[in-house]
């Protein structure tokens, strides 16, 4: 999927259990990797896995030292992310490729509470343009959960966060107006500057202390038992399509 003056980032987002688990990690065989969504990158701008996924020396880590944060191998919803390997109670948990751009490919686990998980340096972007780039996050298009089925563009929006200095900072991804139709018209309060051969840290905040976004993944997930950890099937719910990162996102294709 190259668009123009744009590359793409593949991710991953999965729902699991009853509800039970909110995730892109593969919990069972019959997992169908048609729950990733994407990142557009716009042009001069490279994103990639952020410090909690590298060393001192930005280099990237198989093994982060983070307890939360894996690294290694290069395929989705495959044991190579580590995640699938992982119970309940090891988790929040993510999972990042040595790539950039259409190259990338993220994975995360969230047990489905009444909870805020921190992904902190869970992304950063490269400036590799000539001018500094005031860079924002926008929801290009939605998963079919969104358009078709119970969770709302309105839920969405704030259950997923992405916030500017490494996750520290103000949140710079939409927070109103999210119609997916105009993305001109989605509201971003803040963004943050990237300079001509900067980098920036990006956090990403899964915020499910909101009951309807709980209800709603649990209603979209299908499992064929309750326990979808002992060989129970579970279901695909999916979120987001496409994500539209940096600082020209109104532009046509």
């Amino acid at each position: 999927m190259i668009k123009r003056r744009s590359m793409v980032i593949g991710l991953g987002a999965l729902a699991t259990g009853s509800g039970a688990v909110f995730s892109s990690a593969a919990f069972a065989s019959s997992t169908a990797s048609s729950a990733d969504f994407r990142v557009v990158a716009e042009d001069n701008l490279v994103v990639e896995a952020g410090a909690s996924f590298r060393g001192d020396g930005n280099e990237y880590q198989p093994n982060p030292s983070g307890d939360k944060f894996y690294g290694g191998g290069d395929d989705l919803f495959t044991d190579e992310s580590s995640l699938a390997d992982l119970a309940p109670e090891e988790l929040p948990a993510a999972w990042a490729n040595n790539e950039n751009n259409d190259g990338l490919a993220v994975e995360t686990a969230v047990e489905n509470l009444a909870e805020t998980y921190e992904f902190p340096d869970f992304l950063q972007v490269r400036n590799e343009g000539t001018e500094d780039a005031e860079v924002g996050i926008r929801f290009e298009e939605y998963g079919e959960d969104v358009n078709n089925g119970p969770v709302t563009p309105e839920d969405l929006i704030q259950a997923y966060e992405f916030l500017s200095d490494g996750g520290d900072g103000g949140k710079i991804s939409t927070d109103g107006n999210p119609d997916a139709s105009n993305i001109g018209n989605q509201t971003i309060d803040n963004t943050t500057t990237v300079p001509v051969g900067g980098t920036e840290q990006i956090g990403l905040v899964i915020n499910l202390t909101n009951d309807t976004i709980r209800t709603a993944i649990a209603e979209a997930a299908s499992p064929g038992t309750d326990d979808v950890f002992n060989g129970g099937e579970h279901d695909t719910v999916q979120l987001v399509e496409t994500l539209r990162v940096g600082s020209d996102s109104t532009a046509e294709e």
